[in-house]
Order: C-alpha cells, then sequence, then structure tokens
C-alpha cells in the first residue's frame, strides 16, 4: 500500500529519482500512517468511481485505468524483479493526468477566465510544467551512460546494495584506466559504505577487495579477501589474488600457502603460472629443491616459458655443481 503513495508522490513530485528501486531501497519498518493514508485514498477513487460510473462519465475510465495499469507491475500476481520502478509509472500516469485536466477544465469552464485568480490554476500547472523541465533537462548528463546514471543516483542519496556494488565494480574497471585521484577516493567512499552498511554479504568483501588490490593497497586488499574467504573457503579466484599481491609485498611464505591452496583446490591446473608463481617464492626463501620441483612442473604445462626455463636451469647447475663440491 505505502508504494501506491510514493507512486502518486512521485507523479506530483518527481525529484530524486533513482535507476533502481530493488529490494533494499525503502527501508524495513512499518508504514503505518502511510497505509491508513492509502486505504482512504482508495477507498476515496472506489467511491468516486462508483458515482461516475453510475453517471457515465469519464472519471471512473481514468480511475480504473490509474489501477489496473499499477495492479499489473504491483508483485500481486506474479514477481517482477523490483519493489518498483519510474518507468511502471509512465502508463498508470495517463490516468492521473487526464482526470486532473478534467477537473481544471471543468472548474475553470465555468468562470470568466479572464478574472486572474481563475487563471491561477492554469498559471500553476504552467509553473510545474517549466520547472520539471528544467529538472529533466539538467539530469541529461546523468543519463550519458550506466556509470554516470549510477553514480549521479548514489550521490542523491540511494545506497541500496545493488546500487553502490554496480558503481565500485565501475570504479574498480574506470580505474583500471586511469588511476585520477578522485577515482581513487570515490573507490574509497563506496569500500568503507559497503563495509559500513552490508558487512554480511560475501560480495561486500570481494568487490572492495578488487578494488583495493587495483589501486595497489594491498594490505587492505588482503584482509577483505580473508574475511571473504569465511563465506568462501574454496574460492580459488580469491587465493590466487591473495598470493599475487603476498609475492609483491614480498611476504613468500605466505604467498606459497596461497598458491598451494589454489593447487590444493583445482588438482589439475591447465595454468602454468600457479605452478611458475609457486617455484618463484619458493626461489626467493632458498628453497631450491621445491624451487625446481615446481618449475619442472610448470614446463609440463608449457614449455615456451624463457624466463622459467633460465631459473630452473641456473638452479640446476648450481645444484650440480654443489655436488661436484
Amino acid at each position: 500500500m505505502f508504494l501506491i503513495l510514493e507512486y502518486i508522490r512521485l507523479y506530483l513530485f518527481p525529484t530524486n529519482l533513482s535507476w533502481d528501486y530493488n529490494y533494499g531501497y525503502h527501508e524495513i519498518k512499518s508504514y503505518l500512517l502511510e497505509a491508513l493514508f492509502t486505504l482512504l485514498l482508495i477507498f476515496a477513487s472506489v467511491y468516486m468511481f462508483i458515482i461516475t460510473i453510475k453517471q457515465k462519465s469519464y472519471y471512473s475510465l481514468f480511475i480504473a485505468w490509474f489501477y489496473i495499469c499499477l495492479l499489473v507491475v504491483s508483485n500481486t500476481f506474479y514477481l517482477i524483479g523490483t519493489t518498483m520502478a519510474d518507468r511502471l509509472l509512465f502508463t498508470p500516469s495517463i490516468g492521473i493526468t487526464v482526470i486532473i485536466v478534467m477537473l481544471l477544465y471543468n472548474y475553470l469552464s465555468k468562470y470568466d477566465i479572464k478574472v486572474f485568480w481563475l487563471k491561477l490554476p492554469s498559471l500553476l500547472v504552467l509553473v510545474f510544467v517549466v520547472y520539471y523541465t528544467f529538472l529533466s533537462m539538467n539530469r541529461v548528463e546523468d543519463w550519458k551512460n550506466d556509470y554516470t546514471l549510477i553514480k549521479s543516483d548514489y550521490e542523491n542519496g540511494n545506497t541500496n546494495f545493488k546500487t553502490i556494488i554496480g558503481l565500485i565494480k565501475m570504479t574498480t574497471n574506470r580505474i583500471e584506466k586511469n588511476k585520477s585521484t578522485k577515482l581513487i577516493e570515490q573507490g574509497n567512499k563506496l569500500s568503507s559504505d559497503m563495509v559500513r552498511l552490508y558487512p554480511k554479504f560475501e560480495d561486500t568483501y570481494k568487490y572492495t577487495a578488487l578494488f583495493y588490490q587495483k589501486v595497489h593497497n594491498y594490505k587492505e586488499s588482503i584482509k577483505m579477501y580473508n574475511i571473504a574467504l569465511q563465506y568462501d573457503a574454496r574460492n580459488i579466484e580469491y587465493y590466487w589474488n591473495l598470493g599475487l599481491m603476498q609475492y609483491e609485498l614480498k611476504d613468500f611464505n605466505n604467498a606459497i600457502t596461497s598458491f598451494t591452496m589454489c593447487l590444493n583446490i583445482d588438482l589439475n591446473p591447465v595454468n602454468p603460472s600457479i605452478y611458475s608463481l609457486c617455484a618463484l617464492s619458493y626461489h626467493q626463501i632458498n628453497n631450491y629443491d621445491k624451487a625446481i620441483e615446481y618449475y619442472q612442473k610448470s614446463l609440463e604445462l608449457d614449455s615456451n616459458q624463457k624466463f622459467i626455463k633460465m631459473n630452473l636451469d641456473k638452479l640446476l647447475k648450481r645444484q650440480l655443481n654443489k655436488l661436484k663440491l
């Protein structure tokens, strides 16, 4: 019932429109007063419908139009995938618009339109049209692409999960091409908001970890991946990214642990990089026997790795010289 009132509010005052009214957009709470007011409005509409249908008036047709069109997208008969949407108001709003125009026409046609105070309703309608035309033109840039649309929605206060996660994905992708300070600041704020508002979702930590990884904030990224692993302890992508960052931070022992977990999850890897990085990590901590073992396994999958082959040859020569001594 609250949504009927919300649709009417959007029709009369279409400000702060949203690209997504998905589950979570409206706070879960008691809307008792709104529900009572909506019930009163429905009863008044039904009463007006009964009176006008007896009079064979067009009012009854457009009252029915509004409620029937709204009923189709109300999740009453089947789920439509969203609680509400601005676009779902387009067809029902024809009914309200025609009713308002008919009321104004019937009111004004009884009087001399030259009298100023009788022109007032028409002037108010004109002011509303000009004002909302300006607002619509002002939002043209917001509809430039998906990124500008979601970003504008977020800045206007829409912090539902789908909005934030959509924006942080796009921000992370943009940072790959342009590591601007503004984008990084935006990503940091989005990451903080996600952890603060949605601390119980795996995707919160997955996508904040990816963002921090892209901006080379490896320590924060590792922290987020470790939390994500509490939700999915066998996610090879998490261990792979952990290993890459731990290697970059020269934390070779933990990198070996992460890469080994990748190998434990994927028992038949086709990507030689897992073996290569594992070998390089062992090489860095002077565990040459293990390094040779993993270099050889990597080359079994791809024998064209010149750098890996060179490292293996060096270690084999070293081991050979050691034996000669």
